[in-house]
């Protein structure tokens, strides 16, 4: 925590955006033999770090909206750049309900297999 500037510090800065791509590379990279050739390791690779780097990109980009603001130029400036009107804590979230829940299971079950034909895991 500390050494890297505390919460929304090292890893809310533009120098995380470039370690996200690094390890979205490498997720690609260990991911590709298992689409069995469909995805060239090169294709894979790209696209996981890509995907990886944009993700993290715009996590940041709503972290800024808040007033807390983030060290977006650590290490070469340990100072947060001051956000913006957004609150960072909204009102807690009523409990769901068994209709929602069920309603979430079958949204992740849909996507899990969508992903499952994707890469020809299914029959």
């Amino acid at each position: 925590g500390a050494i890297l500037g505390g919460h929304r510090g090292g890893m809310h800065s533009f120098l995380s955006i470039g370690l996200a791509y690094v390890v979205g590379a490498l997720i690609g990279w260990m991911l590709a033999p298992l689409t069995f050739g469909i995805y060239p390791v090169g294709v894979m690779t790209s696209t996981f770090a890509a995907a990886a780097a944009a993700g993290w990109a715009s996590h940041l980009v709503l972290d800024q909206l808040t007033p807390m603001g983030q060290m977006l130029l650590w290490p070469v400036i340990r100072k947060r750049i001051p956000g913006g009107p957004i609150p960072c804590s909204p009102p807690a979230p009523a409990p769901m309900r068994l209709g929602e829940f069920l309603v979430n299971c079958a949204i992740l079950c849909a996507l899990l297999l969508a992903l499952a034909a994707t890469f020809g895991l299914t029959s």
